[in-house]
Formats: C-alpha cells, sequence, structure tokens
C-alpha cells in the first residue's frame, strides 16, 4: 500500500521537479510496480511502469504549461499477487512574470516654473514574482524627479504604480519616456507628451490616459485634474478583483473625500468625473423636508468602466458640523442616496459614522455603482424643521394725494376785490353823469 507521494506544493512553468512515492512491502506478492496518470502539460520519466525496489519509487518531471495541477496527477501501485492501491496528488505550475507598462499625466500643460505628476505603472500579468527598475529620459526644457528609480520588487498577479514629478524649465513641447527594465529580461518603454507654456501663459488640465497594462489592487494609481464646479479622476487601470481609491481634492465643495472602486473584471483608462448638482427633475423627495434635509447632491459619472465590471463602491462622505447643528439635524442620522432614474427613486444606502473633528462629520457608505447621489440628514427627535428662508418684502408704496388746486379760490378773491372797489367808486359818485349849463 501507499504511506505517502512526496512532491512540490508549486513550481514555475519550464522548471523541472520529482515525485516520490513511498510503499509498505508487507504483505506483498511477488514484483511491486508503480505508474503515474499525469494531465496534459506534465511529463515524466519513466513514461511507463516501473518496477519498485525496496520502499519507495521515483519520477523526475516538468512542466511546460502553466496552471493548477492539484489533485490531477494520480499514483498507482500493484503487485504480481493482485494488491493495488492509487492516491490523488497535484501542483501549482506558475506562469513567469509577464509585465506591461503604461503612464498617466496629470496635467498635459503647465506653465514654466510649474510642475505636473506622471505616474508609471508595471503590471505583472504572471504568477511569478520579479523586480524593475526605472529610468527617466527627461529632454532638456523638463526636469524629471526621481531620474531613475532602483530596483523594484513586484509580485505576481500585481501592479506597482510610481509617481515621477515633472517640472517645467522652458516653453516648448516635450516627450517624456520611461525605460522599465525587468529582472525577467524585459525591456519596456512608456511615453507621454507635455506642453510646457511660458510663465504667466498658464498651462491646460488634462488627464493623459494610460496605454493599459496596469492592474491590482493598489490605492494611490490615479491623478487627476481639478476645478470648482467638477473634479476629473483619471485611473490607469484595475486589475480583476482589484480595488483603487481616488481622493478628492474638493472634498468641501462636494461633501466627498475618496471613492473605492473593487471590480470584478480587469479595467483600463478609467475616468471618474465628480460634479455638484441639483435635485433631479420629476424626482422623489429625498427625505420628507418635516423630518430631514438635504446637504448635497452630487453626480458621480464614469467612463471606460460598465456596471457589470463593479462589485462594490466605497464613497466617503464629509458633512460640516455647522449646517448639522444650524439645521437641527442629528449627526447619527446622516445617510447618502442613491437615484434611481428609471423609477425617479431615492434608495438609502448603508451609510457608517467613521469620525469626526473640529470642522466635519465623516462617513461611509457602500454603494453597487455610481450615478447622482444625495447627502441628507434626519432632524434630531423633537427639533422641529428649519425655516425656509422667505424674500423679504418691499413695502407697498403709497399713491401721493394730488396737490390741492386753488384756482377757484385766487379767482373768487379777485372777483371780491374787483367788486368792492367797484361799489367804493360807485358810491363816490365817481360814475355819475354831469350836466351841461346852457
Amino acid at each position: 500500500s501507499i504511506t505517502g507521494v512526496t512532491i512540490p506544493t508549486s513550481v514555475s512553468q519550464g522548471s523541472t521537479f520529482t515525485i516520490i512515492v513511498s510503499i509498505a512491502s508487507s504483505g506483498t506478492t511477488g514484483t511491486i510496480s508503480g505508474s503515474l496518470t499525469l494531465p496534459s502539460g506534465i511529463s515524466c520519466t519513466p513514461s511507463g511502469s516501473q518496477t519498485i525496489s525496496g520502499t519507495s519509487a521515483s519520477w523526475s518531471c516538468s512542466a511546460s504549461v502553466a496552471g493548477d495541477y492539484s489533485n490531477q496527477i494520480t499514483v498507482s501501485v500493484s503487485d504480481q499477487g493482485g494488491l493495488s492501491d492509487s492516491e490523488q496528488t497535484g501542483l501549482i505550475v506558475l506562469s513567469p512574470a509577464a509585465l506591461t507598462a503604461s503612464s498617466v499625466i496629470t496635467s498635459s500643460s503647465i506653465s514654466a516654473g510649474s510642475s505636473t505628476t506622471l505616474t508609471i505603472g508595471v503590471n505583472n500579468a504572471g504568477d511569478s514574482s520579479t523586480n524593475f527598475t526605472i529610468t527617466m529620459n527627461c529632454p532638456s526644457g523638463v526636469s524629471c524627479s526621481p531620474s531613475s528609480v532602483s530596483s523594484t520588487s513586484i509580485s505576481g498577479k500585481s501592479i506597482v504604480n510610481t509617481p515621477i514629478t515633472v517640472t517645467g524649465t522652458s516653453a516648448g513641447t516635450y516627450t517624456i519616456t520611461a525605460t522599465i527594465n525587468g529582472g525577467n529580461g524585459q525591456t519596456l518603454t512608456t511615453s507621454k507628451t507635455l506642453t510646457v507654456t511660458s510663465a504667466g501663459g498658464g498651462g491646460e488640465g488634462g488627464a493623459g490616459g494610460g496605454g493599459g497594462g496596469l492592474g491590482g489592487g493598489v490605492s494611490g494609481g490615479a491623478v487627476g485634474t481639478t476645478n470648482v464646479s467638477e473634479e476629473i479622476k483619471t485611473i490607469a487601470s484595475i486589475s480583476a478583483g482589484g480595488k483603487t481609491t481616488v481622493t478628492i481634492t474638493n472634498a468641501a465643495t462636494f461633501g466627498i473625500k475618496t471613492i473605492s472602486i473593487a471590480v470584478k473584471n480587469a479595467v483600463n483608462n478609467v475616468q471618474i468625473t465628480v460634479s455638484k448638482t441639483t435635485h433631479p427633475s420629476g424626482a422623489a423627495d429625498v427625505v420628507e423636508s418635516a423630518k430631514g434635509k438635504v446637504y448635497k447632491y452630487i453626480e458621480i459619472k464614469k467612463a471606460n468602466i460598465k456596471d457589470e465590471d463593479i462589485s462594490a463602491v466605497t464613497i466617503s462622505v464629509q458633512v460640516e458640523k455647522t449646517w448639522i447643528s444650524s439645521n437641527n439635524i442629528d449627526e447619527d442620522k446622516v445617510k447618502l442616496y442613491r437615484y434611481d432614474a428609471s423609477s425617479k427613486t431615492w434608495t438609502e444606502l448603508s451609510t457608517v459614522k467613521t469620525g469626526s473633528d473640529a470642522n466635519n462629520v465623516y462617513y461611509d457608505a457602500t454603494s453597487p455603482g455610481l450615478s447622482i447621489f444625495a447627502i441628507a440628514g434626519m432632524l434630531k427627535e423633537g427639533a422641529a424643521p428649519p425655516e425656509e428662508e422667505k424674500p423679504t418684502e418691499k413695502p407697498t408704496e403709497q399713491p401721493t394725494a394730488p396737490a390741492a388746486d386753488y384756482t377757484w379760490l385766487v379767482i373768487l378773491v379777485i372777483l371780491i376785490i374787483v367788486a368792492a372797489l367797484g361799489y367804493y367808486l360807485y358810491a363816490k359818485g365817481f360814475f355819475a353823469t354831469k350836466k351841461r349849463k346852457i
């Protein structure tokens, strides 16, 4: 009977290994022979049955195809008397390191004297680990820091992102190239173009997408550009089963600190856009006005990633303490809501308070995807809803009474004076006719 089988847990593709079978020979009859049943991709010698002398036998094997061969190798022994035994075993054959490289630049145009970040991503799609170095080729007119990166280890099925600070020293358009030398013998290059304008001329913000190859669950492998109403983040790549976190620069503007995206499928050149928005037309209320209030509406758009690629999204939210106190909000009842455009309704997401500081309270919410969101809080028990601000009413102007018309009075006075004067003259005989003497 078989008492044990010795085989390595894993080997590299193309390497050799040994399988040893141990047996108990007591009670056996005649010659004992042993054989192997092998999967495609593994070969051993001797290839057929071999005679076992003593209590063990061995086979020299090689693995030509990478894969998981657990429980796919069968060791069998038998004697001439009809006794037999078998045992299943196996191992994992690791694929060699297979490196690819890509790059992302924060801004494709900067002014002389300013800097941008070029992120070099090295992806190892193989199972075996290796190392690599990076050498930067930065032409005159720009400088790179660091100009080279010493030997860096990279595990199988993972990525390593390396940020390089690029500073513009004189106006012009430059191609910046990174050369990656892998410990497995590979040599790779990745390049980005940068325009440097004259000092004071201003540079255009823009995210330069990487050419594929980065993968794996490494946070911080994303760069982006910002403005007041919108912020764009570009992720070079996330490998299948990986997770990447982007940090929002204008957290106070959007009420969003970070966005972590976990994926089922590998994705490249992902773009995330965060912007302020308003209550969607025709949408239901997020919360009843008598019970709570909305802090902010935010829209998070995506490009080069599908809903079915996403396994989960964690959104870190921050809410100002002044807003919480002035609106009688219970800080333990602040939630993130996701909008469903098809039903025009809101879904409350699982939201957990994670901490606070002097100015803000922080929360983490889990969402199945990205869309329009609302941050809202419920009123404290017994608190009255905050009064709506009403526009100041302008006092109604009273009509001005028309000025009195005294014309008739003046005429009357004149007539009285004239009549009085006439009477006076008549009384004095001023109007009497004198008789002529003949």
